[in-house]
């Protein structure tokens, strides 16, 4: 009995973790999306094939990047890029982790 409870709350755990994630990078992916539309200046669906090609990190633009993209724009893309490629729940993950070890060491 006590292992079928360990397994389903294992379940819904892991559950949990996955809704978190797809929940994640959909608002990360809005977001960028917005960015991009706003720092650019460009029409909603650019925006949005350009913001999921960095998070892909496929290479693929229609145009929007290029060399008289703006600062900012490039630095959407740029982080859309690194969370893209790091995967957005393991940068969470490691942050909690990172704030977790830093107040134990200030407890000492």
């Amino acid at each position: 009995m006590f292992l079928a409870a360990q397994k389903a709350k294992k379940k819904h755990l892991q559950s949990f973790g996955n809704g978190f994630q797809r929940t994640a990078n959909l608002l990360l992916f809005a977001a960028g999306t917005l960015l991009l539309c706003i720092t650019e200046g460009a029409p909603l669906a650019n925006c949005v094939f350009e913001f999921a090609s960095s998070l892909g990190t496929v290479g693929l633009s229609i145009g929007l990047t290029g060399p008289t993209t703006r600062a900012a724009t490039l630095l959407v893309e740029i982080a859309g890029m690194l969370l893209g490629r790091l995967e957005i729940f393991l940068v969470f993950t490691g942050l909690g982790s990172a704030v977790f070890l830093m107040r134990q060491r200030r407890r000492r």
